[in-house]
This record gives structure tokens, C-alpha cells and sequence, in this order.
């Protein structure tokens, strides 16, 4: 009998203890989830901020950087148009990140809140951008989650 009870002890102690490192797994996984994506999406960032360094007509995107006595050239104008593309690609992978791959917590809101600003920023300062963000948001290539958000945004955003 007392070898049945020292058994269930340790069976149970057994039990308590993967039941402890199961949930401190979860927690760890959980928090290297949204830092590794933080970190993906500053990445994301600085290679925008690569791309305007690398190629100065790319600033033709936003209406105050746009110079009426400089032309852009028919390729210079379809690169300022591909850069709202791709724009568009890394805003796409950051609002599904915070809105279908993570529950969001305090900090997750203030990253997608400082993600929110800058699409409500380009949308706002920038002819070229709504008029490429329009004729995309009925794209199926896009989630139909970020489509919604694209066309609430340029309903929201007026021009500055």
C-alpha cells in the first residue's frame, strides 16, 4: 500500500512538474514570437529607409518632397510606384502579424499603433501613394482583413 501512495506521489510530482515547464515554454515562445517579429519589422524598416538612401527619386512619393520643376523619368515613376508596392507588402506582413498571428498585449498595441501612424502618414502626405492604395485595395493578392483596413484608412485620412 505504501508503495502505491509513494507511486501516485511521484507520478503526480511528475505531472506538476511538466504541467510547470510546459507553461513556462508557452511563456517563453510566446515573448521570442513577438520579439523576433518586432525585430523582423524593424528590419523591414530600415530597408524602406534603404531603399529612399539608395534612390533619391523615391521621395517624389511624398507630395512635400516632390519638386514641380523636376521631371521623373517613365522609369523613375514606375519605381516610385513599385516602391508603394512594396511599402504596401511590408504593411500587409505587419498588420497580420498584430492582427492574426498574436493576441495582442500592451506592448503589441503601442508597435501596431506606431505601424498605424505610419500608413495613416504615407496615406495622408502623399497623392501617389492613395491613388496606388486604392487601385490595390480591391486586390486579391492582398488578406481581406488588410484590404478592409487599407479602405478605412484612405476614408479616414484626409490630404495634408
Amino acid at each position: 500500500m505504501a508503495s502505491q501512495t509513494l507511486l501516485i506521489i511521484i507520478a503526480s510530482l511528475s505531472f506538476l512538474n511538466s504541467a510547470m515547464f510546459t507553461f513556462i515554454l508557452y511563456r517563453f515562445n510566446r515573448t521570442n514570437l513577438r520579439t523576433a517579429g518586432r525585430q523582423e519589422h524593424n528590419r523591414l524598416l530600415l530597408e524602406i529607409d534603404k531603399y529612399l538612401i539608395e534612390h533619391d527619386e523615391l521621395w517624389a512619393l511624398w507630395d512635400a518632397h516632390r519638386d514641380a520643376s523636376v521631371q521623373l523619368t517613365p522609369h523613375q515613376a514606375m519605381r516610385v510606384q513599385l516602391f508603394v508596392v512594396m511599402i504596401t507588402n511590408i504593411y500587409e506582413t505587419v498588420y497580420e502579424f498584430y492582427h492574426s498571428s498574436i493576441h495582442q498585449n500592451a506592448i503589441d498595441r503601442a508597435q501596431w499603433l506606431k505601424w498605424d501612424g505610419m500608413i495613416r502618414n504615407l496615406c495622408a502626405t502623399s497623392t501617389v501613394a492613395r491613388a496606388k492604395l486604392a487601385e490595390m485595395g480591391g486586390s486579391v493578392n492582398y488578406a481581406q482583413g488588410f484590404t478592409a483596413y487599407l479602405k478605412q484608412v484612405l476614408a479616414d485620412t484626409k490630404p495634408s
